[in-house]
Order: structure tokens, then sequence, then C-alpha cells
């Protein structure tokens, strides 16, 4: 009899029981390291009242513990508030990508389902004041190799884990592989995180440029 010593525990938690087994299946399929677990919730408005008290519980922080969401197409506006309570992957219930969207979300946990993405990438430049016009400066970046500079400056441009693929000539694999090492270098927890990071440290960068350029003429 095999021992089940530091299994990851996931905990999937929908509106939608039909997805369970699937998930189920699927994970006991691909591997034996994980103990699955699911919370059903009646409706979206239950879902936003438990979000305030996954907050404050203690296991949210204990890494041998996952969660993923897996949302209903008119649940989907729920992720940014999903993302600002806890740490954890969202997919949706689109049977399409459902299992594979649900490995990635434990293989690049913290993950979000490339629908969500593009939703929450113009938010976030929408709620941080992105400025188009504004050039993106890494040189300040010095712990980022080539690659990660690629993968940011597309990140900062609001692409998609697919696009960036496609656009700096790597597999979808190596982006969320680097994704990873770029949340430990900007010490983040979500790929959200980096876009904020990242248009913060640029606006703070061109707004010493600017004043820098105005020293210059005053002398």
């Amino acid at each position: 009899m095999r021992k089940n010593i530091n299994r990851q525990a996931v905990t999937i938690l929908t509106t939608d029981p039909t997805v369970f087994p699937i998930l189920k299946a699927k994970l006991t399929q691909e591997s034996e390291s994980y103990q699955i677990h699911a919370h059903f919730f009646s409706d979206r408005e239950r879902i936003c009242e438990v979000l305030k008290d996954l907050r404050q519980l203690e296991v949210l922080e204990d890494n041998n513990q996952q969660f993923v969401w897996v949302l209903r197409e008119e649940e989907k506006e729920l992720v940014r508030d999903i993302l600002s309570f806890h740490l954890a992957s969202v997919i949706t219930t689109n049977k399409m990508s459902l299992e594979t969207d649900f490995m990635n979300s434990l293989n690049y946990y913290p993950y979000v389902a490339l629908p969500l993405q593009t939703m929450i990438l113009k938010q976030v430049n929408h709620i941080n004041k992105r400025d188009d016009s504004m050039p993106l400066d890494l040189t300040s970046y010095h712990q980022l190799n080539p690659t990660e500079k690629a993968i940011v400056s597309q990140l900062y441009k609001g692409k998609t884990t697919n696009q960036i693929a496609e656009n700096v000539c790597i597999s979808y694999h190596t982006v969320n592989n680097n994704i990873a090492l770029i949340k430990k270098k900007f010490n983040v927890k979500t790929k959200v995180d980096i876009i904020k990071h990242i248009i913060k440290t640029n606006q703070q960068t061109q707004l010493r440029q600017k004043e820098a350029k105005i020293y210059a003429k005053t002398i």
C-alpha cells in the first residue's frame, strides 16, 4: 500500500457540480500526488459572501493547498474579486478546454484561463492608468534575462500567454515557466501583480527622466 504523505491538496470551487467528476478523473489519471476536494456554491451571490470568509482562513497561506475556481460564463467578471481576496487559479466551465486548463491551473499555479486573461489585463491597465504613449523602459531591470524582458514587454502590451508565445517565438510552457521566475524576482504572486509592478515602475522611471530633463534646462 502506498503512503499518502506530502500530498498536495486541491480544492475545486464552483457553482457547476458537473465539472467535479471530470476534473477528479483527469487528476487521478495524471497524478497520484494530489488530494482533490470540492466546494459547491448555490449562486454567485454566495461566492461573494464566501470570498470574504476565505480571506481570513489560515489555510490560504498553506503551501500544500491550492484553490481552483471554475466559473460559468456569466460569473467570469468575478475573477478580479477572487484574485484580490486570495491566491488561486481561475478557469472556466468551457468543456473544450476544461481538462487542459485544470492541469495548467495546478502546474502553473496560480493560473488564469486564457479567456479571462485579456479581460483582466484590460481592467488592470485601465485601473492603473497605463499611458499607451509612454514607452516601456526596461534598462533598470538588471535581474531579468533577455527572454524575461521580452515577456515583460508583451505583458505590458496586454498580451495573453498564447500571444506572447507566438510573438516571442517560444513555447507556451516556456512562457509560463519564465513568468514563474519573473514573479519570484519581482516578489509578487500573480501575473496581474507583475503588470501592476511594471506599470508603476515605468511611471516612476518616466517621471524621473522628465524631471532630469527639466532640471538640465535650468542649469
